[in-house]
């Protein structure tokens, strides 16, 4: 199984990115896990969403790709690292 972990905070100018990264990932891969991760801080870190995402995963075998919420990756080389 695929992970797609995405730091997101949900902002109305950014909704439209994220909405085409989610719907890529959908007609190109098909069944992927896809998670949003906050964190409760106050000011959006980036960095402790990542990480709080990497904790959430229970299979230690489990194939996982972090993605920006505004960035769709290129196809062949994704598939070349999965």
């Amino acid at each position: 199984m695929l992970t797609v972990l995405i730091p997101w905070r949900p902002q109305p100018s950014r909704l439209p990115a994220i909405d085409a990264v989610v719907d890529w990932y959908v007609q190109n891969l098909g069944d992927v896990d896809i998670r949003t991760v906050d964190s409760e801080d106050e000011i959006f870190n980036l960095a402790r969403c990542r990480n709080l995402g990497i904790d959430s995963i229970d299979d230690a075998g489990e194939v996982v790709v972090i993605n920006d919420a505004d960035t769709i990756p290129q196809l062949e080389p994704l598939l070349e690292a999965i």
